[in-house]
């Protein structure tokens, strides 16, 4: 992905979000979206931190990248905010993915034992 391209990815994030947190949503999403053969019209990431103590997954990532053929949501939650870029990230690469994963059915009948 360009520089150009990446300055389009719109970030919200809550105060208690650090800036290096940005910068990593930013090339994270960057480096999925350069696999991508279609242009994106629009990416958007949030980032927020849940201040409650109570919360396990306080760090909170979400995006959305509008391409040709539709949008494409992911979200994650993790307790730190550089992990749920990362999980974001994976999410985002499995939804984009091409090739989605095709799971064999192993049922007797196909196997041909009745």
């Amino acid at each position: 992905m360009s520089r150009q391209e990446q300055q389009a990815i719109r970030i919200a994030a809550t105060r208690l979000v650090a800036p290096e947190d940005v910068d990593r949503a930013r090339q994270e999403v960057g480096r999925v979206l350069a696999h991508v053969p279609e242009p994106a019209r629009s990416i958007q990431v949030t980032l927020g931190v849940l201040a409650d103590p109570a919360v396990r997954n306080p760090a909170l990532a979400s995006a959305r990248i509008d391409l040709d053929g539709g949008p494409v949501n992911a979200r994650a939650a993790a307790p730190t905010m550089p992990q749920a870029v990362a999980v974001l990230g994976d999410r985002l690469r499995i939804r984009l993915d091409p090739k989605p994963l095709v799971r064999q059915s192993t049922s007797v009948a196909e196997e041909g034992t009745l």
